[in-house]
């Protein structure tokens, strides 16, 4: 989630930049920026060079796959990344009826990224902080079978579509770890339109040894997890509140 800070135009030969928007949360500014016909998107974060948070964000976005073309700006005194600008909306804006077909692409395109091995642990909490330790499904999670490199922040203010193709942007937890922590990010989200139901489908075909019951059992740990950091950052960004209401809405209807 991000505010709109201010709206600006700086034009200089064949290149213009424009600031969108800034983030209390993760606290960093989003430019877009045309550079010889060419457009991207610049993020920098409010993280001085040589601090352990600039030498972790670093290192997590040197190790990326190549073909995600997301470069560290080397000559800026904060932290700063060079991405390209796709054209398209964020699956989050997009209509009810289309949605659909866009999770199928997004669940194929996390799939083929999952094999890559990366040199970091992805930023996600512990699944035993989400699943608890002492129970059968937090066992079963905790297989390594699972584990592959994943988005870390997979919801759908992060994913842009257009047309059949899909991207995922803001790769600041990625790493390795527990692929179904992707799954459930974005399965779960409110900001996604098709019915729980489906939902637990989708993650069954995906992982068919969980059965309905553990399913909806591990949906109701999983949105308690997003309730409580839900309310964690509203208390940091008072957008997050909004998302916070409509994860309860979710949980109350998985319990109805």
């Amino acid at each position: 989630m991000a505010s709109i800070l201010a709206i600006w135009l700086q034009k200089t030969n064949n290149s213009w930049s424009i600031l969108i928007f800034s983030s209390s949360l993760t606290k960093k500014i989003t430019y877009t920026v045309k550079e010889n016909s060419k457009k991207y998107i610049i993020q920098k974060y409010d993280i001085d060079a040589g601090s352990e948070q600039y030498q972790a964000l670093e290192k997590r976005y040197t190790n990326l796959p190549q073909n995600l073309n997301i470069s560290i700006i080397n000559n800026d005194p904060q932290f700063a990344i060079k991405s390209p600008m796709y054209d398209g909306h964020l699956l989050a804006n997009i209509e009810k009826h289309a949605q659909n077909q866009y999770i199928t692409l997004v669940l194929r395109l996390i799939a083929k990224y999952q094999p890559y091995m990366h040199s970091m642990t992805a930023n996600i909490p512990n699944y035993q902080h989400i699943f608890g330790s002492q129970n059968n499904i937090s066992t079963k999670l905790a297989n390594k079978k699972y584990l592959g490199f994943i988005h870390g922040d997979l919801n759908p203010t992060n994913i842009i579509v257009e047309e059949k193709k899909c991207y995922l942007i803001d790769w600041d937890a990625s790493g390795m770890g527990f692929i179904w922590f992707d799954i459930l990010s974005l399965l779960t989200s409110p900001q996604i339109s098709i019915s729980l139901i489906e939902r637990i489908k989708r993650f069954m075909f995906i992982f068919p040894e969980f059965n309905k019951q553990e399913t909806n059992q591990i949906f109701k740990m999983f949105l308690k997890f997003k309730i409580t950091q839900m309310g964690h950052f509203g208390s940091i960004d008072p957008e997050f509140h909004k998302l916070h209401k409509k994860y309860q809405h979710l949980f109350r209807l998985l319990n109805a």
